[in-house]
């Protein structure tokens, strides 16, 4: 698999973590830190340092956006065009 395809399955990864973060939140279920940690540590110590790249830019790139007041739709959410844009 390709440094690029590594990169964007992490970003895949991130959103698909993002959105059940999500449902969990408004299920009332509280958020733990640790399992961001957990959830990058766990993941992707066996994949490539590009997997980990793509997740880590896509949960920045959600963040980043929420603090100007502009948080995507997480379901209408192009992770991967938003990714390529920024980079």
């Amino acid at each position: 698999m390709s440094a690029l395809r590594h990169y964007q399955s992490g970003a895949l990864a991130a959103k698909d973590f993002l959105c059940r973060t999500h449902i969990d939140a408004r299920a009332g279920r509280p958020f733990v830190a640790m399992r961001l940690r957990s959830k990058i540590d766990g993941i992707t110590h066996a994949l490539p340092r590009e997997f980990r790249a793509g997740f880590i830019d896509a949960i920045y790139l959600f963040v980043a956006a929420a603090l100007q007041g502009k948080a995507p739709d997480l379901l209408q959410w192009d992770v991967l065009a938003e990714v390529e844009r920024t980079s």
